[in-house]
């Protein structure tokens, strides 16, 4: 499920939705799936994903909008540039 090697270069759209299947639905349902993964933030208290998208779930009527950091600002890493080079499919996900 890890996808192709880095090496072998960007992975195409259809490859990766052939790999890991359709998108979850959305709503209370992905917060539960979010809850079980036990997902964190990345940063030091590894706050929980579910708790932040119930609470924006909980305040929004219609249609959120996520935005993504990748300003590469953790010293000596590149996991981003990495990242949306080669699977930026993932931050989609």
């Amino acid at each position: 499920m890890a996808g192709p090697p880095p090496g072998e270069g960007y992975e195409l759209l259809a490859s990766h939705r052939a790999r890991l299947g359709p998108l979850p639905g959305g709503g209370p349902a992905l917060i539960d799936v979010l809850a079980l993964s036990g997902l964190g933030g990345r940063g030091g208290a590894g706050y929980p994903a579910w708790r932040k998208w119930a609470a924006v779930a909980k305040h929004t009527k219609g249609d959120s909008v996520v935005v993504i950091n990748a300003s590469e600002g953790e010293p000596l890493s590149l996991k981003d540039r990495t990242l949306l080079t080669f699977r930026p499919h993932l931050l989609l996900d």
